[in-house]
């Protein structure tokens, strides 16, 4: 015998599931993909669009982000989707505030703002200092460290 947990009817003991749910994400969400020509930030830009995002891939060097870019468009087909991924290039340099300016303006007038950034830079750099700090308790009250 289930438990009520397990979605059983408790009229006629069949098990009910239930409905898919549909994903909040449709192929007008953009997610922008930062340092996307290579590596994790690759995966991930990949990884999006299989599921019908519209992804903005960048990278600093403009042959290479185009060169992924292309790469993505004529290998992805997203689940439900015709046709290839949209998987757009646009050339960004995080550490340049006017290659950043640059940026966020063309994605406020081409695309109408952006749904999803991802940063694995960022990631790994999280990553590191946290592998480099010593662990702590992240407790302010006295009475409760004690």
């Amino acid at each position: 015998m289930s438990s009520s947990m397990d979605c059983v009817s408790s009229k006629d003991d069949k098990e009910t599931t239930d409905p898919p749910k549909a994903p909040w994400w449709t192929g007008e969400t953009v997610a922008v993909v930062t340092g996307a020509n290579r590596g994790i930030g690759h995966a991930l830009a990949a990884r999006l669009a299989e599921q019908g995002l519209t992804v903005v891939l960048t990278a600093r060097d403009e042959a290479r982000g185009e060169a992924a870019a292309a790469a993505l468009r004529a290998s992805i087909r997203p689940a439900g989707l015709r046709g290839g991924a949209v998987v757009r290039f646009r050339r960004l340099d995080v550490a340049d505030p006017a290659s950043v300016a640059a940026f966020a303006s063309w994605v406020r007038d081409e695309l109408g703002g952006l749904d999803i950034l991802v940063s694995p830079r960022v990631l790994r750099r999280l990553d590191a200092r946290r592998r480099r700090a010593p662990p702590r308790l992240a407790c302010t009250d006295r009475r409760l460290a004690a």
